[in-house]
């Protein structure tokens, strides 16, 4: 009988893996304010707490371990790798948002220190428990019925999308998102909880110290087992180092003119 038990229970964990598809159109507003629109198709495997993004276009891979509290890039490509601890990413946010608190204070600008705060929002300097609410209006997106909702943590509106409830690794995916600060952990554990997971409509993040707009729309669920291997790094690859994610370095200047670069050159 417990043999038979042991058996069923990992049968169980192996249905609850969970690979998901979706099509996005990504805004991505980096620190010195270059912009940049790119439309994806990516494939989000999840098992275990453990998430894996491949943007099947590019042939990158973002390979997030929670077990170990690292971020894995991977450029299929050029067979390279960078590996970023979970630490040294929340130790770069700390560090802008310290440089960014610094020139808030010296800013006499109504308007202009209401964009420094709402960045800092953004980084999550200013967190708490956010507003989720559903609107009511019922949609079918992939096979799924699914409602309008919105999520607003301060005046930040992180979500306003379709969502559907009960499917398997939505609240993974939220805490592995918040544990690479891409969303405030507030933010992150509220909706890690509330557990509906965004199939069409708009999600606002912060990736490795970029401001994050994504409009998505999801194409597939498929529940089934992943392969372990997916989420580990492949044999022969070389290692690089993201910029502005160096092992070691010295503190980096704010970047000249602030906030105030936040335009497309």
């Amino acid at each position: 009988m417990i043999r038979y038990a042991l058996v069923l229970a990992l049968c169980a964990t192996a249905l609850a893996d969970v690979v998901i598809e979706r099509t996005a159109v990504v805004k991505t507003t980096r620190v010195d304010g270059r912009v940049e629109t790119v439309p994806r198709r990516e494939r989000v495997s999840i098992q275990g707490g453990n998430v894996r993004i491949e943007d099947l276009d590019l042939a990158e891979v973002w390979i997030l371990r929670v077990d170990k509290g690292v971020l894995w890039y991977v450029d299929e490509r050029s067979g390279t790798f960078a590996e970023v601890p979970f630490d040294l990413v929340r130790a770069r946010r700390l560090e802008l948002v310290a440089q960014l608190e610094e020139c808030a204070k010296r800013v006499t600008d109504k308007d202009l220190n209401a964009r420094y705060q709402e960045l800092l929002m953004q980084l999550g300097a200013i967190d708490g428990a956010p507003e989720i609410a559903a609107s009511g209006e019922k949609a079918e997106v992939a096979g799924r019925a699914c409602e309008r909702v919105t999520v607003k943590a301060g005046r930040i509106q992180v979500m306003d999308a379709f969502a559907a409830t009960g499917v398997p690794g939505a609240p993974e995916y939220w805490t592995a998102l918040g544990r690479i600060d891409a969303l405030p952990h507030g933010v992150a554990e509220a909706l890690a909880k509330d557990g509906r997971l965004p199939m069409k409509g708009k999600v606002r993040m912060t990736f490795l110290l970029a401001r994050v707009e994504r409009t998505e729309e999801v194409t597939r669920i498929e529940e089934r087992a992943c392969d372990a291997k997916e989420f580990e790094l492949p044999a022969g690859l070389t290692a690089i180092e993201l910029p502005g994610f160096e092992a070691e370095r010295g503190p980096k200047e704010a970047p000249k003119g602030g906030i105030e670069q936040d335009q497309p050159k």
